[in-house]
C-alpha cells in the first residue's frame, strides 16, 4: 500500500491507483504513528524548503527516497539514510524504492543513520544554540 497526505494537481477524482490511501492530515501521534508504521517515505518533491517531512521520517527510523533539490541533500544523506533522485525522474524514484523494499537490513542501517544524524543535527538544543549564534553576531556580541 501506498500512503499519502497530499493531493493530486488537477486531479479532483482521487489517486491515480486504488492501493492508494489517503491519511489526511495527521496529528503529531498521528504522523509519528504513519512514519512507524511505514517502511520507507517516499518524497518526490519538485519545489522543497527545507524537508520537514524527510527529517520527521528520519527521526522515526526510516529511510527516505526523495529528490536531488533545495535543501533535501542537507537532510538525507545519499547512501547513508535514503537515496536522492532527480526531480522527475519516475523511473529512479521506483528503482531506490525497490532496492529499499527488498533489503530489511539496508532498511535498518539507513534508519539508524538518519535517526542519528537528525537527533544531532535538528534537534531543538542545535537549532536554538545556532539562533542564539546567529543573533549574537548580528548584533555585534
Amino acid at each position: 500500500m501506498l500512503y499519502y497526505t497530499g493531493g493530486f494537481q488537477g486531479q479532483a477524482e482521487g489517486p491515480p491507483h486504488p492501493r492508494m490511501i489517503a491519511i489526511g492530515s495527521p496529528d503529531r501521534a498521528g504522523l509519528v504513528a504513519a512514519y512507524q508504521s511505514c517502511d520507507i517515505l517516499l518524497f518526490p518533491s519538485r519545489l522543497e524548503g527545507f524537508g520537514i517531512a524527510p527529517a520527521e521520517a528520519l527521526a522515526c527510523g526510516r529511510p527516505v527516497v526523495t529528490t536531488n533539490a533545495s535543501a533535501l541533500p542537507e537532510v538525507v544523506d545519499e547512501g547513508r539514510s535514503g537515496f536522492l533522485v532527480a526531480r522527475n525522474d519516475v523511473a529512479g524514484y521506483a528503482e531506490r524504492t525497490r532496492i529499499l523494499g527488498e533489503d530489511a537490513a539496508l532498511r535498518r542501517r539507513f534508519g539508524e543513520f538518519g535517526r542519528e544524524k537528525v537527533a544531532a543535527s535538528f534537534g531543538y538544543q542545535q537549532l536554538g544554540a545556532g539562533f542564539r549564534a546567529l543573533y549574537e553576531r548580528l548584533l555585534g556580541r
